[in-house]
């Protein structure tokens, strides 16, 4: 009798989270941006910790955010679904959708690479990682936990589309180059 109650409250939990969700993703569709946002919330708020609906909360969230031009939200929210993601076994193909929101918010550069849109966290970790030091020490060095810092770099290389440290500094730093050189202006022509 327990567990049919356990399995009948988790149903309901998802039903309940799930129906500000679908109606919020409805209204997303038609372009009601502002009926959207407080269903989506809603069904964030609603969804368990753990779950997919979480997931897809964020996702959508983020789409909200996007057609809004808010890319920080953007950001923001696929930091947090990409690490719920990592998180959960049953996500590919919210993966796939968290790549494509991905896409959208981070151009490519000429040579193909991803212009990340990095948290100032996690680009202050990725500075680090030319020093050498190890997860713990940058943890040590910024007063945040080792968990947290491992959270910012598979984070940071998710965007940097890195699979290893190397990989990492190689796009940071050519990234960076890249960022210089589209500030500095172009030499004069002569006299106008």
């Amino acid at each position: 009798a327990t567990k049919s109650m356990i399995d009948s409250d988790l149903t309901e939990s998802r039903t309940i989270a799930h129906t500000p969700l679908a109606n919020g993703r409805l209204h997303l569709r038609l372009g009601e941006l502002d009926a959207a946002e407080p269903l989506l919330q809603r069904g964030l708020a609603l969804a368990p910790t753990w779950s997919i609906g979480r997931i897809h909360a964020l996702l959508e969230l983020a789409r909200l955010a996007l057609e809004r031009d808010d890319l920080a939200h953007v950001a923001d929210l696929l930091e947090e679904a990409g690490d719920a993601i990592a998180d959960h076994e049953d996500a590919g193909t919210l993966k796939l959708v968290h790549r494509q929101l991905l896409g959208q918010i981070q151009p490519e550069t000429a040579t193909g690479e991803r212009v990340a849109l990095l948290t100032p966290r996690e680009q202050e970790i990725v500075d680090l990682l030319p020093t050498g030091l190890t997860a713990r020490q940058m943890a040590e060095r910024l007063y945040v936990s080792l968990n947290t810092v491992k959270s910012h770099l598979r984070s940071a290389y998710q965007k940097l589309g890195a699979s290893s440290r190397s990989e990492a500094i190689a796009i940071a730093t050519r990234l960076r180059e890249a960022n210089r050189s589209d500030t500095r202006s172009p030499p004069s022509s002569g006299p106008a």
